[in-house]
């Protein structure tokens, strides 16, 4: 194809839209006439997370320009982005935040850098604020200026398609996972002990128990307590056969809060903080169940991850879950906020092992046959060429 494409996006951490944009950087490398990540480091974030974000971008390999900011709207960094994407020949930008959208219509509009601007919407933010009014208006500004809207659920995409405005430009594109040989099933197995006996040294676990992960950032997001409230009724007397462990794998704003929650709540020595993990693929090799409580998503990488690596999930019934988590097959799916419902769908897979390693297979099937890279790619690909046609 013909054009130059950027994947843009603000970060201060590792998160699933940071995966979304330095895969399809990769993926379209060769594909197109060139294809660049830009990352705006949040300096707000702290220099351990930025550092986080570099050593990621490294590992994918992509050509990548790299700017840094100590506010989310900077004349300066306006100047800077417009110099290099003369400079790249930027035909399309592809925003992966309401920052970097907000960037990218206004280089259209006025800085003669861009020709076409494409948003991806990674998730639904539905609590409003005096404070998140501003983000609002900016979200809106870039949905209602971008050429072509993508929603990586079928929530999103019906949430928009509701506005006769927005209607014809929004797209579905689920995401999808880089399977390569981590995920065989015979990998894997041969690994699992290893991987097991690495995470209890790092920290503590019981080699014997079964082990549920939440994975994610420190935020309100995740709603980290609700995945507490279900560890604490699934540790009550007499309601599984077996020991059990948690894990809360990120870092985050709340960190010291939630600990000192995990405390009060009586989780000591059963939940564990592993703070930011960079070999994400000795702890999907480990652990047993993922378990996301999220408040709202997209589609979340962590979630492909983990079925990748054949680990059930258990989920609330929120954002795109329903579009990847087959309810009974690949996991199980509760609907509300609903602590206990999800601590009776985890002890199904906690009591039945043989059930717990059926429906993690099932996952991995889904995963590399229904969300392949290919695919994928074939999908963005068309859709710039439709974007640059209209």
């Amino acid at each position: 194809m013909p054009y130059t494409v950027i994947q843009m996006r603000f970060s201060g951490g590792i998160g699933g839209a940071e995966s979304v944009a330095f895969s399809l950087a990769k993926i379209l490398s060769g594909n197109v006439r060139d294809s660049v990540l830009y990352i705006i480091l949040e300096d707000r974030s702290g220099f351990d997370a930025c550092q986080g974000v570099l050593e990621r971008v490294r590992e994918f390999g992509v050509r990548c320009r790299v700017f840094r900011t100590g506010s989310r709207f900077s004349a300066a960094l306006y100047r800077e982005l417009k110099a290099a994407l003369q400079e790249d020949r930027a035909d399309i930008v592809h925003a992966h935040c309401y920052k970097s959208a907000f960037y990218s219509i206004l280089l259209k509009r006025f800085g003669k850098g861009v020709k076409k601007v494409v948003f991806t919407l990674h998730g639904l933010f539905d609590q409003f604020s005096l404070r998140s009014g501003l983000i609002h208006a900016v979200n809106a500004a870039g949905l209602l200026w971008a050429d072509r809207i993508v929603g990586c659920s079928s929530e999103i995409t019906s949430r928009f398609r509701k506005y006769p405005l927005l209607r014809k430009k929004v797209e579905l594109i689920q995401n999808c996972l880089f399977s390569d040989s981590r995920h065989s099933p015979e990998r894997l197995a041969g690994q699992r002990a290893q991987a097991r006996q690495r995470i209890c040294e790092l920290w503590g676990l019981d080699p014997d128990a079964v082990w549920i992960a939440s994975v994610g950032r420190l935020t309100e997001q995740k709603n980290f307590p609700l995945f507490f409230e279900a560890a604490r009724e699934m540790l009550a007397p007499g309601r599984c056969s077996g020991k059990v462990q948690y894990l809360a794998v990120g870092d985050g704003k709340l960190g010291v809060e939630l600990k000192r929650l995990s405390e009060e709540m009586g989780l000591s020595g059963h939940l564990f903080f592993t703070s930011y993990v960079s070999d994400m693929d000795t702890l999907f090799t480990g652990i047993d169940i993922l378990m996301l409580t999220s408040l709202w998503e997209g589609t979340p990488m962590s979630v492909l991850e983990a079925m990748a690596y054949g680990k059930p999930v258990v989920s609330t019934w929120v954002g795109g879950m329903p579009d990847i988590v087959q309810h009974g097959r690949t996991g199980f799916l509760v609907r509300g906020f609903d602590a206990h419902g999800l601590a009776e769908a985890a002890l199904v897979l906690v009591d039945d092992e043989t059930k717990r390693l059926a429906m993690g297979n099932n996952a991995y099937r889904f995963v590399i046959t229904e969300l392949s890279q290919k695919n994928w790619m074939e999908r963005h690909i068309d859709m710039y060429r439709n974007v640059m046609a209209g």
